[in-house]
C-alpha cells in the first residue's frame, strides 16, 4: 500500500485520505487539504483504521459553483474487506455513488436539505444517521439496548 492516497469527491471536493504507513484515514475540506499541503494548518488527526463498517465520518458543507450555492452532505467509512459492498440510500430516495479508496475506505457525497441516510454494509444495516440531529445510531445488537449504540456527531 502507498504511504498515502487522497481521493476527492468531484462534487463537494472533499478530500479522504488514507495513510498505509499508519493504517489510518481522515477527510478534509478542500481549504484544509490546501493548508496542510502548504504547512500552514493545525494538525487533523489520523483515524486509525478498524475494518469496523460503523467507524464513519460525516460531514455538511456549503459549496458556491457558478454562483450557486449548494449544500453537500458527505459520508465516509472503513470497509470490512476490499470487496464488500457499501450501499448508502438517503431517505429523499437518492442513492449516492460509492467511491472506494484503497479497498479500505469509501466514501459518497449528494446535494439537498439535511436528511437521514440508512448505509447497508453486504446487504446488512450497518447505520443510520441523521444529518438534521447530528446522530448516528448503529443498529441494535443482541448486547445493547433496544435502540442501538448512539453516537453524537461524528
Amino acid at each position: 500500500m502507498e504511504p498515502m492516497t487522497e481521493s476527492v469527491l468531484a462534487g463537494s471536493a472533499v478530500h479522504v485520505q488514507c495513510h498505509g504507513e499508519i493504517s489510518a484515514w481522515r477527510i478534509l475540506t478542500d481549504p484544509d487539504a490546501m493548508r496542510h499541503a502548504s504547512g500552514t494548518a493545525s494538525p487533523v488527526t489520523w483515524r486509525p483504521w478498524t475494518g469496523d463498517p460503523t467507524s464513519v465520518l460525516q460531514m455538511g458543507l456549503t459549496r458556491r459553483r457558478e454562483g450557486v450555492r449548494e449544500r453537500w452532505w458527505i459520508l465516509a467509512g472503513e470497509l470490512p474487506s476490499p470487496d464488500a459492498v457499501v450501499s448508502p440510500m438517503v431517505s429523499d430516495g437518492q442513492l449516492p455513488k460509492v467511491l472506494s479508496i484503497q479497498g479500505r475506505l469509501w466514501a459518497c457525497e449528494w446535494t439537498g436539505q439535511p436528511s437521514t441516510a440508512e448505509v447497508t454494509v453486504d446487504g446488512k444495516l450497518a447505520f443510520v444517521t441523521d444529518f438534521r440531529r447530528k446522530l448516528h445510531i448503529t443498529p441494535p445488537e443482541p448486547a445493547d439496548p433496544p435502540l442501538g449504540k448512539r453516537h453524537g456527531w461524528r
